[in-house]
């Protein structure tokens, strides 16, 4: 049987060496690790953005109107004469399609967002999966540290008493210290290992009590059939495919913007002649039309160039992409079979070291075995109990990245 294909961890038993494990999940961690990212924060005002931005491409104004003031007279400064004033205002108008393919640009862009954020997240869970895996196989050493310790400070007792009572010699008291030594070399380097490991995990959640990560201690039916295909919903791909649309209607509203918008003016004008005559008016309704020749329509071919270039390295973004998804679901594909492989192996391994122990232990004890030989047996069954536990986060680890690689965020 292989470990579960669920990525919630259950608290592990305390020991007088460790805290108890506070209940975290991989789902939890990835959580409160994207609450903390700045596109996370961020990402409500840039929606509001957007959509101001979209709702100003629907306008039948392209831009902002304009005011004009002016006055006239042929006597400055003495209230006599000839006086006209003009008030009008000029109001930038939409080329042809431009309007629509605005609303396009915006709508894609977007888009564009959204799946960027998709990404962002994807990405991330990346990284929190990693440092939770990394965080569990610390763990995992840390506890088998732990057992080591137990069982070589039980067999130094051991060897002690029967020094004194002349059945060992104190070359084997003094072997028997030794394993203990190194045993506990052995805890001082999976202490520090963890806390490095535990440190990532705070700086991801923000939890800064958090003291041990809980051991995963569930069983798991066989793993499904494993696909190599890419999925259409990838979050990479999808985020690929927005931005070549957005290249793409950046470089059509570049061809319908070569030069700026047309004006429509519209004039209310006050003559008021020498004094007796009646004031007249008038009103002038006139449209401006810009053209675009030398420097600057060589300057606007060049934006809608550079537009068109962006759009096609765009679209060559998105077939690497799709190429580098499927390496990469292959690549998981081929560690989670090989996780498997050895999660079989380990377990046939640990079950034999075991038993061997246990006969080398009566052995032992009946004076048929030397305490070196002894100390090997015990030493080679704890690496295989070891071997066994690390096996088993590493199938889970490999579940995990196969996850990963089809665009999974934790969800347990």
């Amino acid at each position: 049987m292989a470990p579960p294909v669920s990525s919630s961890i259950s608290a592990s038993p305390s020991t007088t060496d460790v805290p108890a494990a506070p209940m975290l999940s991989l789902a939890g961690l990835f959580a409160r690790a994207w609450a903390r990212q700045p596109e996370a924060r961020s990402a409500d005002l840039r929606r509001q953005s957007l959509a101001l931005a979209r709702e100003g491409s629907r306008s039948w104004l392209a831009g902002a109107p304009s005011l004009l003031l002016q006055a006239q007279t042929d006597r400055p400064g003495t209230g006599q004469g000839e006086r006209e004033l003009e008030v009008g205002l000029a109001l930038p108008l939409w080329r042809p399609g431009q309007s629509a393919q605005t609303q396009a640009t915006h709508e894609a862009e977007a888009t564009a967002h959204e799946h960027q954020l998709n990404l962002q997240r994807w990405r991330l869970a990346g990284v929190v999966r990693e440092a939770w895996w990394h965080a569990q196989r610390t763990h995992t050493d840390l506890l088998q540290a732990q057992a080591r310790i137990q069982n070589a400070r039980a067999l130094a007792h051991d060897v002690a008493r029967r020094v004194q009572a002349g059945d060992l010699a104190r070359a084997d008291q003094h072997q028997a210290e030794s394993a203990v030594a190194q045993a506990l070399w052995t805890l001082a380097q999976a202490q520090g290992a963890q806390e490095s490991a535990l440190e990532q995990l705070r700086q991801l959640s923000g939890d800064w009590s958090l003291s041990s990560p809980p051991l995963d201690r569930t069983d798991m039916p066989d793993l499904p059939e494993l696909p190599d295909s890419v999925p259409p919903t990838h979050p990479w791909l999808i985020a690929a495919q927005a931005r070549e649309t957005l290249a793409r209607a950046q470089a059509r509203q570049a061809e319908v913007s070569r030069t700026s918008p047309p004006e429509l003016t519209l004039l209310s004008t006050r003559a008021t002649g020498p004094a007796g005559e009646p004031a007249r008016r008038s009103v002038t309704v006139g449209i401006q039309w810009p053209f675009t020749m030398g420097g600057p329509a060589a300057q606007a071919e060049a934006q809608v160039l550079a537009a068109w270039s962006a759009a096609h390295e765009a679209e060559s973004e998105r077939v690497l992409v799709h190429e580098q998804l499927r390496a990469h679901i292959a690549q998981a594909r081929a560690r989670l079979r090989s996780a498997q492989a050895q999660w079989a192996a380990a377990q046939d391994h640990q079950r034999l070291a075991s038993e061997t122990r246990t006969f080398f232990e009566r052995s032992f004890q009946m004076g048929q075995t030397d305490l070196p030989t002894r100390l090997r047996i015990d030493h080679e069954a704890a690496q295989a109990q070891h071997a066994l536990h690390r096996a088993r986060i590493d199938l889970r680890a490999a579940w995990s990245d196969w996850q990963h690689a089809l665009g999974q965020l934790p969800t347990e």
